[in-house]
C-alpha cells in the first residue's frame, strides 16, 4: 500500500504488514536495507512506525528527533559502536534489533525511556561489560538476546529492571560459572539458553527464584557432573538439555524427583556408564534422549526406577553391547525404542528383541528392527537380528565382560590406577578381579592401597614398581566365564634435575615436571658426596618448589643429587645427577631456597643509593656555581692577584672562558 511521504534515497516507504519472528503488524514502514548508508537518514517522517536500516555501514546510532511513533527499529548488520540519548525518547518502541554490530559496553540507563519495549536483540556484538543498571526501566521486556558476545559473568542487578522477562538467550559467550542468586528476581523466566559457553561450575542456588522456568539448555559446556541439587529449585522445569558436556558417568539419583518431560543427554564425548538408579522417580518423563555417545558401553539393568510415563527412548548410535530386557520391563508406558547403530552382541540376551520384532500379536517397540545388526560373535557379524530364529523359552548363555579400560597402561609411580569392568550373561554373572601377584578379589573391599568398589571398580593407590603386571576382570556364571585383561607398567615420573652454573662453594639445582605431582604424597631430595657411602642428607619438597640452593659445600667437590618419591617405608629414585661445586666462600651453612623478594629488595636498595649519590653530586655542583656567581669585585681581584695567570687559563675546564674574560678586563 502506498504511503504518500517524502522517502529517503535508496529506501522504500510503504504501508504493509511487518512479519518477523517476534513482531507481526501492519505498519508505516521505511525500509533502507542494504542501501549503502553511513548515517541514519534524518529526513524521516515523524509518523514512521517501522524503520529498517539493516546491512549498511552505520557506526553511530543518531536518530532524527520527533520519532515518537516508532515501534520497530532494526539496525542489525551494521558497525554501530555507540548510540545517542535520542533513542531514549522512543517511548512507543516495541522491538529494537541491534544484532551483529560492534557494541562493547552498555552504560547505566542505556535504554531508559523505552518503557514499552518488548524485544531487545543485542546478539553477535562485542559486548564485554554491562553496567549493573544498563537495563533499568525495561519493565515490559519479555525477550532479551545476548548470544554471541564476550560476556564472562552475570550480574543479578541486570535482571532487576526487567520483571517481565520470559526468554533469555546467553549462548556462545564465555561464561565459566553460574553463581547463586543471579536470577532470584526473575520469577517470570520461561526459557534460558546457555549453550556453547565454558560453564564448569553451577552453584546449588544458581537457579533460585526461577519457579516458572520451563526450558533450560546447558548443552556444549564444560560441566563434569550433573548439579542435581540446583534443579530442585525448578518445580516447573519441562525440558532439560545437557548435550555435549564432558560427563563421564551418570551416578545413582543423578536425576531424581524432577518434573521434566523431555531430557537430553546426547553427544557426550566421555559418557561411558549409566549406574543403577541414575534415573529415579521421574514420574513425568516422556522422552529421553541418550544417543550418539560414542563411549557409552553399559547401562545398568536397574538404571530406571519409577519412570511410569516414559514413551520414547532414544539410545541409538552408542557402543552398547546389549539392551537388558529388564530395562524395557521397568518402563510400563514405553512405545518406541531406538537402538540401532550399536555394537550388538547376539547371544541369548537379544532373544526378547527377536521375539518382539517378529511377533504378530502386537506392535514392536523396537524402531526399525531391520536396522539392528549383530556385531559379535564373529559367526554372526553383520547379520540382522530379524534373520535369527525365534525362541519360546528362556535360554542361558555364557558371560561377556564389558571392560571400560584399554589393553595397555603406562602409569607414573605414586599415582592411582582405576579399572572398571561390567558383564552381561544369563544367569547374571559374578565379577572377580585378578592382580599381578595372583590375588583374586570378588567382593567390595578396601585394604591398604587396594579397593574394590561396588564389585565393578578396582582402585590401586600410590602405585609402586611392584604393581606392574597383568590385571584381569573375570565374569563367571553357570554357563562359563569370560576374561578381559590389561597390562600395566609403572614408570618413574617424567621429572628431570638440572644443575645451574656456579663458581662458588654452592650448587643450585632446578627441575621440571612438577605438574605430575598431583597424586604424590611425599617428594624429597637426597644428596651426598659422589661415590661416598655415608647416608644421604634429606630435604623435603613442597608441591610448589622448583629449585634449591645447597651452600657450605666443599670446594671443587662432586656431589650426587637425587629426587625420590617416598611412600610408607619405600623409597623410589626418580632422577639423579652429579654436580661439582666451585671455589669456597664464607656462606651461611645449610640449605636455602632462593628468595625472589629478598633479591628484589637488595636491587631496590642499590638503585636508591645510586640515585641518592647522583642527587648529592648535582646539588654540590649547583652550590659551587652559585658561590662563584655571588662573589664581589674585590674578592675577584684578590683571587686573581694571588693566582698566576697560567694556572687560571685552562681552556679545557668548564669555567675557563668566564674567568679569562674577567682577568683581561682587569688588565685593561
Amino acid at each position: 500500500m502506498d504511503w504518500n511521504v517524502e522517502c529517503p534515497l535508496k529506501c522504500a516507504c510503504y504501508i504493509g504488514r511487518l512479519d518477523t519472528e517476534n513482531f507481526k503488524q501492519v505498519m508505516k514502514i521505511v525500509n533502507c536495507t542494504n542501501a549503502g548508508l553511513f548515517l541514519i537518514p534524518q529526513n524521516l517522517s515523524s509518523s514512521t512506525e517501522a524503520l529498517i536500516v539493516s546491512s549498511n555501514s552505520i557506526k553511530d546510532l543518531n536518530l532524527p528527533p520527533r520519532m515518537r511513533q516508532l515501534k520497530y527499529l532494526d539496525v542489525s548488520n551494521n558497525k554501530v559502536t555507540t548510540f545517542d540519548k535520542q533513542i531514549q525518547k522512543l517511548i512507543q518502541l516495541r522491538n529494537l534489533n541491534l544484532h551483529s554490530n560492534f557494541i562493547t559496553t552498555l552504560r547505566n540507563g542505556q535504554f531508559s525511556g523505552l518503557k514499552y519495549l518488548i524485544n531487545l536483540d543485542l546478539s553477535k556484538n562485542k559486548l564485554r561489560y554491562i553496567e549493573k543498571h544498563a537495563f533499568g526501566g525495561l519493565n515490559y521486556v519479555q525477550r532479551l538476546n545476548l548470544e554471541d558476545n564476550n560476556l564472562n559473568t552475570l550480574e543479578n542487578q541486570w535482571f532487576v529492571g526487567m520483571p517481565s522477562l520470559k526468554w533469555l538467550y546467553l549462548s556462545r559467550n564465555v561464561l565459566r560459572e553460574l553463581r547463586s542468586g543471579v536470577f532470584d528476581t526473575s520469577n517470570h523466566l520461561d526459557t534460558i539458553s546457555f549453550t556453547e559457553n565454558k560453564i564448569r561450575n553451577i552453584e546449588n542456588n544458581a537457579f533460585f527464584g526461577l519457579e516458572q522456568l520451563a526450558t533450560l539448555d546447558l548443552s556444549n559446556n564444560n560441566i563434569l557432573s550433573i548439579p542435581s541439587k540446583s534443579f530442585l529449585k525448578l518445580p516447573n522445569l519441562k525440558k532439560l538439555n545437557f548435550d555435549g558436556n564432558p560427563i563421564y558417568r551418570l551416578v545413582r539419583e543423578t536425576f531424581c524427583n524432577l518434573n521434566v518431560s523431555v531430557l537430553s543427554l546426547s553427544y557426550m564425548p566421555h559418557l561411558s556408564v549409566i549406574e543403577e538408579g541414575a534415573f529415579a522417580n521421574l514420574t513425568k518423563l516422556i522422552s529421553l534422549q541418550l544417543h550418539d555417545n560414542q563411549k557409552l558401553v553399559f547401562i545398568d539393568p536397574n538404571a530406571f526406577e519409577n519412570i511410569p510415563s516414559l514413551r520414547n527412548l532414544y539410545i541409538h548410535n552408542n557402543r552398547l553391547r546389549v539392551l537388558p530386557h529388564k530395562i524395557i520391563q521397568s518402563l510400563p508406558s514405553i512405545k518406541v525404542c531406538h537402538f540401532y547403530s550399536n555394537l550388538l552382541h547376539c547371544d541369548c540376551n537379544i532373544d526378547w528383541m527377536v521375539n518382539d520384532i517378529l511377533s504378530k500379536n502386537h506392535t514392536s517397540i523396537m524402531y526399525d528392527g531391520a536396522m539392528l545388526i549383530c556385531y559379535t560373535p564373529p559367526s554372526r557379524y553383520g547379520l540382522p537380528i530379524v534373520s535369527l530364529p525365534q525362541t519360546n523359552q528362556t535360554q542361558n548363555c555364557v558371560p561377556m565382560t564389558i571392560p571400560i579400560y584399554d589393553k595397555n597402561y603406562e602409569v607414573s609411580i605414586g599415582e592411582e590406577l582405576r579399572l572398571e569392568c561390567h558383564a552381561t550373561g544369563v544367569p547374571e554373572p559374578n565379577i572377580t578381579w585378578m592382580l599381578p601377584n595372583g590375588s583374586m578379589l570378588s567382593q567390595s573391599i578396601k585394604y591398604n592401597r587396594i579397593e574394590v568398589k561396588d564389585k565393578f571398580i578396582l582402585i590401586v593407590r600410590h602405585l609402586q614398581k611392584s604393581d606392574s603386571g597383568l590385571y584381569a576382570c573375570q565374569a563367571t556364571n553357570s554357563e562359563g566365564f569370560d576374561i578381559s585383561e590389561t597390562l600395566v607398567k609403572v614408570i618413574n615420573k617424567p621429572i628431570r634435575i638440572i644443575a645451574l652454573p656456579s663458581t662458588l662453594n654452592y650448587i643450585t639445582i632446578t627441575w621440571n615436571g612438577t605438574k605430575y605431582w598431583s597424586m604424590i604424597s611425599d617428594y624429597q631430595i637426597h644428596y651426598r658426596e659422589a661415590k661416598s657411602r655415608v647416608n644421604y642428607r634429606i630435604v623435603h619438597l613442597s608441591p610448589y618448589s622448583r629449585r634449591y640452593t645447597f651452600s657450605n659445600l666443599k670446594s671443587y667437590t662432586s656431589y650426587e643429587f637425587c629426587i625420590v618419591y617416598v611412600y610408607s617405608t619405600e623409597v623410589y629414585p626418580v632422577d639423579c645427577i652429579n654436580a661439582t661445586s666451585g671455589k669456597a666462600l664464607d656462606y651461611l651453612p645449610g640449605i636455602t631456597s632462593v628468595n625472589t623478594k629478598a633479591v628484589a629488595a637488595v636491587i631496590t636498595i642499590v638503585v636508591m643509593i645510586f640515585i641518592l649519590a647522583c642527587a648529592v653530586m648535582v646539588v654540590r655542583k649547583f652550590k659551587r656555581r652559585k658561590s662563584y656567581n655571588s662573589t664581589t669585585d674585590e674578592e675577584d681581584t684578590f683571587v686573581t692577584t694571588q693566582i698566576p695567570l697560567e694556572n687560571v687559563y685552562q681552556p679545557n675546564t668548564y669555567m675557563c672562558s668566564s674567568k679569562t674574560s674577567l682577568i683581561r678586563a682587569q688588565e685593561q
